[in-house]
């Protein structure tokens, strides 16, 4: 396994990963709802939601694939921008 969990198997580092979407998360929140409190939620809601991809298994996984597109920029959709 890395020395540092990935968030998927372009290399991108998990860490890296859910601090970019919770701030793309928080500004999508100021659309809806300026209220400081429900940007805090949106930022911890992307922050917190792969946290499950810190498990050995899934990192085990990424090793084995081969998938080096990935993308912060927030029009790409998530769903498109990690393809595992």
């Amino acid at each position: 396994m890395a020395s540092e969990p990935l968030a998927h198997s372009g290399g991108h580092l998990l860490a890296d990963h859910l601090q970019c979407v919770a701030n793309i998360a928080a500004g999508f929140s100021q659309t809806f709802d300026a209220a400081t409190v429900t940007q805090r939620w949106a930022y911890l809601a992307g922050l917190w939601h792969d946290l499950g991809k810190y498990r050995p298994g899934f990192q085990r996984y990424l090793m084995q694939s081969d998938n080096a597109s990935w993308s912060c920029d927030p029009q790409v959709r998530h769903a498109e921008s990690v393809q595992i």
